[in-house]
């Protein structure tokens, strides 16, 4: 099988050791929708790669596929994130939250733009960041309540720990 090479920007909304010297990558990109990617040798002091690949950083990355998982080659951080802990504990939430309203692998530029948007404001706040996930509820189609929407129980079920009272 004959390798693909891409790039696009994305969104890291999750980062997870993977084997020895790896990152397993989860970001939301303007191109290819929610997709896993695998930072190889990012996890050594002297990687190229890790100090691109923080939680909620905004990245232009490169990558290839062959077959298997993406393998992320070039990052570049044009964002990085510095957040005090109180705005970082709202906005692993709606990284949470985004993660599990996202499939895989379904680009949609205006749902990107949005995510892009709220990310790269400068204040998390708990109404603000309330508001913005009813209007990704709203966008993807299931309404602006959660009781109401379409979501799988186990999902609303999720995203209600997340958000209590917040969502109805």
């Amino acid at each position: 099988m004959s390798s693909a090479y891409y790039s696009t920007e994305g969104i890291v909304i999750k980062k997870t050791l993977y084997n020895e010297h790896d990152f397993l990558v989860r970001m939301l990109t303007r191109d290819f929708g929610k997709m896993e990617v695998l930072a190889r040798g990012a996890r050594k002091p002297a990687s190229k790669l890790n100090q691109h690949l923080d939680f909620l950083d905004l990245v232009e990355f490169s990558f290839v596929k062959n077959g298997g998982l993406p393998i992320i080659y070039d990052a570049f951080a044009k964002n990085k994130r510095i957040f005090d802990f109180k705005s970082f504990g709202i906005a692993g939430k709606v990284a949470k939250t985004l993660d599990l309203l996202t499939p895989y692998e379904d680009a949609d530029k205006n749902y990107y733009s949005l995510v892009k948007n709220y990310f790269t404001q400068k204040n998390f706040d708990e109404n603000t960041s309330t508001d913005f996930i009813r209007t990704i509820f709203s966008h993807e189609g299931y309404g602006k309540s959660l009781e109401k929407s379409f979501l799988p129980n186990d999902v609303k079920e999720s995203i209600m720990n997340l958000w209590p009272a917040s969502m109805n």
